[in-house]
């Protein structure tokens, strides 16, 4: 029997409220075993991301025990995709395209952060390594308040978290919220970036930026003077 004996066209399967995401490729072979519709993927993806899921295998797990509230608004034919199937299809497109959808999405919700904490972090995508690629960093930005992921960039192999953050950053409405980032984003050009965008910012300052750290330790010191 062939693969794909009803001719289904599996590239789509967006809903109606994500069109953002609808200029991503759907890069799988045609003629490889395909069961699930790359539109519910993304949807799948996207609402495990913004949970906050930070590996395939949990996000096949989150998928599962909240199959009855995705069957609300996806048909799945064939059930939930395994790890796998959510690792292979991510992998395949353009991540930092896929960061664009996701603040792109939310701009158009008209999502405002005024006022909130928003929380930078770089983290290392769990179940993404195999034998030819290393695991897959981002950095990602987190609303505190609102417990979402508002945007993430891939770090890729030739640069790191210090050169992703302002990538990030870009994505982002700012204005009004306080961001906080660790050590390693504590960077003059980070800051401006910050202030730039009309944010405030609080980053950690550790003692190998002797400078850095010198300079906040003294004016810890002056401020309990002035007490």
């Amino acid at each position: 029997m062939p693969r794909n004996a009803n001719k289904i066209d599996y590239s789509l399967g967006f809903t109606k409220n994500l069109t953002a995401f609808e200029g991503l490729a759907d890069l799988r072979h045609p003629t490889g075993i395909i069961r699930h519709h790359f539109g519910e993927v993304i949807f799948m993806v996207f609402v495990s991301i913004l949970c906050g899921i930070n590996s395939y295998e949990l996000m096949e797990e989150f998928c599962n025990l909240q199959k009855k509230w995705f069957k609300k608004y996806l048909p799945l034919p064939n059930g939930i995709p395994s790890y796998n199937t959510f690792s292979r299809i991510f992998q395949a497109i353009e991540s930092n395209k896929f960061s664009q959808c996701i603040a792109q999405h939310l701009d158009a919700l008209d999502y405002k952060g005024i006022n909130h904490h928003i929380a930078i972090d770089g983290k290392v995508l769990r179940g993404s390594r195999d034998q030819d690629q290393k695991h897959v960093h981002s950095v990602s930005a987190w609303a505190c308040d609102e417990g979402i992921t508002l945007a993430q960039v891939i770090v890729s192999e030739k640069s790191n978290e210090i050169t992703a953050i302002p990538e990030l950053l870009e994505l982002l409405d700012i204005e009004g919220s306080v961001v906080t980032i660790d050590a390693i984003g504590s960077q003059a050009a980070i800051a401006k970036k910050i202030i730039d965008k009309r944010g405030d910012y609080a980053p950690v300052v550790k003692e190998n930026q002797k400078a850095l750290y010198n300079e906040k330790f003294l004016a810890n010191l002056n401020m309990l003077a002035d007490n």
